[in-house]
């Protein structure tokens, strides 16, 4: 897949919160779920193969929105 507006994209994660226990009900607080930062990082140089593109993304984006 090929990112045609990365000017549109921000990155967001609901990391460590990323699924409900088996049979827990929505309202309940599940255990932390670890995630390695290596396979995070890993995973987003897929999603963004270019450094260029990580920059517009996980920093420049966000920068514009939010105005810092």
């Amino acid at each position: 897949m090929t990112c045609t507006v990365p000017q549109s994209l921000l990155w967001g994660s609901d990391w460590p919160h990323t699924a409900r226990d088996p049979g827990a009900a929505p309202h309940q607080i599940s255990s932390y779920r670890s995630i390695p930062s290596s396979s995070l990082h890993a995973q987003i140089e897929r999603w963004m193969p270019t450094p260029e593109l990580r920059q517009r993304i996980l920093v420049d984006n966000p920068a514009a929105l939010y105005g810092f």
